[in-house]
């Protein structure tokens, strides 16, 4: 159930509502998330590791609202994705997720300072960083925030499609590939990386470029739709093709 002006409920079972039974009131009490009361924000000491590096991090945790905040605690790479940055518990002290002991008074803020080792998964999505929630164990809508940073040196092929929804279905069918149009892999939508053109299916490869996150420019008369972020990653891991919808501008 979603409710406007970001108000947080409970989780709900499922309910079933068909006018029977006695109870025709039911209340669910909604909560401020405690967003609005934590602000947290990370900045790593570079922009760049290697594998096996050891990566500091900046954690700045800030009480914003009107009341002390208890019980607080980090945790970091939710996904399980295994490329962040390997920080030990112990380097989160009051705010390390085993024994939640974290408080903040009214305005203050504290800074944290903590390091870990660059993981081998990282070298293959050319990626690292922190990623982590601030929570409390009891307010709904925790601040999360991340950072990232580049892990250079593997290289992959990158394949994908560029299509044109034509008949308006929301999915990729015969006939709605964007064929013989250049695509760029850019790394921030600006700065070219690797240019190729698609076959005749809409199609393209970018053949043995750098191992992370890019963005893909279509060329000509045509505007993005939906999101074009482009992932290079090596085996074993990877997300499969990359797909991109345009639509004539």
């Amino acid at each position: 159930m979603k409710v406007p002006d970001n108000w947080q409920l409970p989780y709900l079972p499922p309910l079933r509502l068909d006018g029977s039974g006695a109870n025709t009131a039911l209340e669910v009490q909604g909560v401020r998330p405690l967003s609005e009361s934590l602000t947290a924000a990370i900045v790593l000491d570079k922009a760049s590791y290697a594998v096996g590096e050891t990566a500091k991090a900046t954690v700045t945790l800030t009480n914003t609202g009107d009341r002390p905040l208890t019980g607080l605690f980090a945790g970091c790479d939710p996904g399980g994705f295994g490329r962040a940055i390997a920080v030990p518990n112990a380097q989160w002290g009051a705010f390390a997720p085993e024994h939640p002991a974290g408080q903040l008074a009214v305005g203050q803020r504290v800074v944290l300072t903590v390091s870990g080792k660059v993981p081998q998964a990282a070298g293959y999505y050319g990626v690292t960083g922190l990623d982590c929630y601030f929570d409390d164990g009891k307010t709904l809508g925790a601040p999360y925030v991340f950072t990232n940073a580049k892990v250079p040196g593997l290289k992959a092929d990158a394949k994908g499609q560029v299509w044109a929804d034509k008949n308006h279905n929301g999915r990729v069918d015969a006939g709605e590939g964007l064929a013989k149009t250049k695509v760029v892999l850019t790394e921030d939508g600006v700065h070219p990386v690797a240019i190729t053109q698609t076959d005749a299916q809409g199609v393209a490869t970018f053949k043995q470029v750098g191992v992370g996150n890019y963005v893909l420019r279509v060329l000509g008369g045509w505007t993005a739709v939906g999101d074009t972020t482009v992932y290079v990653v090596t085996p074993p891991y990877g997300y499969g093709d990359w797909s991109v919808q345009v639509a004539p501008r």
